[in-house]
């Protein structure tokens, strides 16, 4: 699809959105969030500035239509203040970098932390809207299905069914296509993919049971996976698939084992275009590539250790300190923007003291949601644990969070997963005290 063309649809998708707001009866809130959910392929398009059709939609919505609801816990205000030290700590490295400051600097800095303002009214009005779970998971399916379909297309017709201006240099290989699906990237795709696969198992109620519908787009997620050629995504989803599976319902585990059975079928059948099975670039050649970038994104930080460079530096830096670091897109010559990993990037760029309130935000939610499974023996918190492992395990190879969508989804997935558990917990304390 041509860029003017994306354009028109953001557009269109922003007016969708004050539609919504006007004339959807139910909290302005949730109406925002299911907005989110549903346009979800679309949020990336840039309408000025760099600034995204998220980006707009979010501070309309903060300044003209949002709802306050407080959550007074603990374990969120240490969030609220890891996440002011990360600012605080991303504003000094613009000031001690060596680049001048520019407006796109700051620019950059108010869409990093716009998905964080969304992620905090994810989570305050999940916890305190009884029927958000369910409605959020009955939707779901619809979002997967829709990049599911888009998926079938572009195998189908070919890489012109895209909703990016520009696909990545790796979508093309030797033996074949790495579909990338509605993103430019096809890693971003299989970790989006594989999260998803796991969050369409979740059951708010327990009377219900996973509709055949969820079963049959976990199996397709994972053909997907194998289609977007996405090593990492493949294995940060065994991970994830092994960790259900060891503490699932024997009961799920014989579904499971049937529609890996099915799956495998049908993988069997279309390997040869599934990319997957035709990366012709040798492991260790990969590897051996990417250790040089790591090794000098390290000595990066090395240089730059409390602060680092500068959020959205990267580029920069190594254009004149690591020309290597370099390829040819449409006939220009482009610095790499990341260093073949997500940690060594935020590493670099924000330094030692960034970096540590980075891991703070999503390894704690992760512990803490591991012990209250083993409380609750709540399968929900496996499953949110997966989804995550899904993009941990695949962000060691490439910066997903590079698109804005990816953001959106990781901090999506957070979100839930910390207010179904505050949730959980509080009621729990209420019939202990009823009691």
């Amino acid at each position: 699809m041509g860029f003017s063309f994306l354009k028109m649809i953001g557009f269109l998708a922003i007016l969708a959105y004050l539609a919504s707001m006007l004339f959807l009866k139910g909290p302005k809130n949730r109406v925002y969030l299911f907005f989110i959910l549903f346009s979800f392929p679309f949020l990336h398009i840039i309408i000025f500035s760099d600034f995204t059709v998220f980006d707009i939609v979010t501070l309309t919505h903060l300044i003209a239509f949002a709802k306050s609801d407080k959550v007074n816990r603990t374990e969120l205000s240490i969030y609220n203040i890891v996440v002011l030290v990360l600012f605080l700590s991303i504003i000094a490295g613009y000031l001690l970098s060596n680049f001048n400051i520019e407006n796109e600097n700051w620019f950059r800095l108010i869409r990093f932390f716009i998905v964080f303002i969304f992620c905090m009214l994810l989570i305050s009005t999940a916890y305190n809207d009884n029927d958000f779970f369910e409605l959020w998971q009955k939707r779901l399916p619809l979002l997967v299905m829709f990049c599911i379909l888009f998926l079938g297309l572009q195998m189908a017709i070919g890489l012109s069914v895209s909703l990016v201006k520009t696909l990545n240099p790796n979508v093309t290989i030797a033996n074949g296509i790495r579909y990338p699906g509605i993103f430019s990237d096809p890693q971003q795709f299989a970790q989006f993919l594989g999260a998803s696969s796991f969050l369409l198992l979740l059951r708010f109620n327990s009377e219900e049971k996973i509709k055949k519908i969820n079963w049959l787009l976990f199996g397709l997620c994972l053909i997907g996976i194998f289609a977007a050629g996405g090593r990492a995504g493949l294995m940060g989803w065994c991970l994830g698939f092994f960790l259900f599976i060891l503490f699932s319902n024997p009961k799920y585990k014989v579904y499971i084992f049937g529609f890996t059975i099915v799956a495998g079928i049908v993988i069997y059948l279309f390997q040869d275009k599934l990319a997957i099975f035709n990366r012709g670039t040798d492991l260790q050649d990969t590897y051996d590539f990417r250790a040089q970038i790591w090794f000098q994104a390290i000595q990066m930080f090395i240089e730059n250790p409390f602060f680092g460079v500068g959020l959205g530096n990267y580029g920069e830096y190594v254009f004149i300190h690591y020309p290597e670091q370099t390829w040819v897109i449409n006939n220009e010559l482009v610095a790499f923007d990341h260093p073949e990993s997500g940690y060594l990037l935020y590493l670099t760029e924000t330094g030692g003291i960034g970096f540590l309130c980075i891991m703070l935000l999503i390894l704690f939610p992760l512990i803490k949601s591991l012990i209250t499974f083993f409380e609750f023996r709540d399968i929900n918190h496996i499953l949110f644990i997966s989804a995550i492992l899904c993009w941990i395990v695949g962000f060691y190879s490439t910066d997903s969070l590079g698109d804005v969508r990816m953001k959106i989804w990781v901090l999506m997935i957070f979100a839930i997963m910390i207010s179904y558990r505050l949730k959980q917990t509080e009621t729990k304390i209420e019939e202990e005290t009823t009691d």
